[in-house]
């Protein structure tokens, strides 16, 4: 191979990098999101950078996480090992590449009002939220709505299971996949006088394709 070929390809390998905001590409063939640990309480939105080294075969050869806590990094590097790519040819040779991906934690636990049954009274506190899901909708789909803000009503039992989660603000498409990832979530019970009480938390969900 001549030294104008060797540039000709180390040009085209170096043009594979592929760098993206979100977590959906035609180069993923599979991807596994990060599993937190049930005792890590994400109170404020989190961000971790991801930069993978794709081999050849499109398995991860590095992983590297960058821009978040440390009690984050471990998950994320563990569930991107998991991801799988499509190779990229250049030349009719496969050749490795680096692509970039982003994950974004929603705040899980907060101040937000709930309603206490015992006595007829309404009361506010802090309601903790011990697991939360994302509404699982498709990326190609996120990114034609653009910007969203939604908001579910979630009616909580007094064992912190929700019982009925009813949409108050969202597009259509996005409607079914909410009320689907309200009623997996679990709350820690309030306690009222005593006595665990079921109680209305309202989750405010918000997307940009940005």
């Amino acid at each position: 191979m001549g030294p104008g070929i060797l540039l000709a390809w180390a040009a085209a390998a170096a043009a594979a990098e592929t760098i993206t905001t979100g977590t959906a590409s035609p180069l993923v063939r599979e991807r596994v999101d990060p599993e937190l640990p049930p005792e890590l309480v994400v109170r404020e939105a989190v961000t971790c950078s991801v930069v993978f080294q794709v081999g050849t075969d499109g398995l991860p050869e590095s992983v590297q996480v960058s821009g978040c806590p440390d009690a984050f990094r471990e998950p994320v590097r563990q569930a991107a090992l998991r991801w799988r790519f499509r190779p990229q040819v250049l030349g009719g040779q496969a050749v490795p590449y680096r692509y970039t991906a982003r994950f974004d934690f929603a705040p899980t636990a907060g101040e937000a009002p709930f309603r206490a049954e015992a006595g007829g009274a309404p009361v506010a506190g802090a309601v903790r939220v011990i697991h939360q899901e994302e509404p699982r909708v498709d990326e190609a789909l996120l990114r034609r709505l653009g910007e969203v803000r939604c908001k579910v009503r979630i009616e909580v039992g007094a064992d912190g299971v929700p019982e009925r989660a009813e949409v108050v603000e969202a597009p259509d498409a996005l409607r079914e996949a909410l009320v689907e990832a309200a009623l997996r979530w679990r709350f820690e019970p309030v306690v009222v006088e005593g006595r665990a009480v079921p109680f209305t938390w309202v989750w405010s969900y918000e997307r940009s394709s940005l």
